[in-house]
Parts: structure tokens; sequence; C-alpha cells
């Protein structure tokens, strides 16, 4: 008995079990997708807060070595609720926040990583589209058993 491959293929992919199966795993690929792109995002807020890090730092000691003048301290007071004591304290505490905002966003970017890998692992030891698709092509094959096979009767005795 031959088989012809292309109506078996229409037939095993037009089967319920085999269309609610494709269904699954294609929204698991999504989810999968989604949780990968979970991660690129928590980690580029990362980066985002590592350029606020530096910001803080910069600021904390004005972009070099130079101490500020009389005239700029009383400015600074005058437009302003301290003087550069204050500000650099400021910014050290700004610093302190920060740095923890990029400690917390690095656990969820673990967080994201581990369950993006957990979302690989189950799709991948997942069978259900593979078990549907053969069992619709044993029943393609009892199928064509039972057909009435093409050319002459058989001879009569």
């Amino acid at each position: 008995m031959t088989i012809d491959h292309k109506e078996q293929s229409i037939f095993v992919e037009a089967q319920p079990a085999v269309i609610a199966a494709q269904k699954k795993h294609r929204q698991r690929w999504l989810a999968i997708q989604q949780a990968d792109r979970n991660v690129i995002q928590q980690a580029q807020k990362v980066k985002s807060l590592l350029y606020a890090f530096e910001l803080c730092i910069n600021k904390m000691y004005c972009d070099g070595d130079e101490e500020l003048s009389d005239k700029e301290e009383e400015l600074l007071k005058k437009y302003t609720t301290g003087d550069s004591e204050c500000w650099f304290f400021d910014y050290n505490n700004a610093q302190e926040a920060v740095q923890s905002a990029i400690v917390d966003q690095c656990r969820k970017v673990g967080l994201a990583d581990f369950q993006h890998k957990k979302l690989k692992e189950e799709n991948e030891s997942c069978e259900e589209l593979s078990i549907a698709r053969a069992a619709a092509r044993e029943e393609y094959k009892k199928l064509q058993e039972q057909k009435p096979k093409r050319g002459r009767p058989p001879a009569r005795k």
C-alpha cells in the first residue's frame, strides 16, 4: 500500500487534536518570546540605572576636583536650599538609592531569565503535538487500509 504523503499531511493537520495541540504549542512559543523580551527590557533598565548612578557620582564631585568659589557658594545658598556640602550629601543619598535600585533591578533580570529558561525547558520536553500527529497518521493509515483498492478487481476462480 502506498501512502500519498501530501494527502496524509492535509488529513493530519486537519484533525481536532492536532489543531488543539498546535494552538497550545503556539501559545507556549509566544510566552517564551515574551519572556525573552522581558529579560531584555529588564536588563535595559539596569543600563539606565547605571547611567543615573554615574551622573550622581559626577555631580557629587562636580565633574572634577575643582572647588566652588565663595561667590558660587553664595549663589547656591541664595537660589537653592543649601550649600555645596548639602548638595554633595543629597547626591550621595541619590547615588545610594540608585545603587539599591540597580541591585533590585538585577534581581528582576535574574528572575526574568529564570522564567525564560523554565518556559524553554518545558517546551522542549512537551511532546503533545508530536503525539497528536502520530495518532492522526495512524488513523489515516487505518482509513487507507479500509478503502477499496484501485485497479482491477481480483480474478474469480
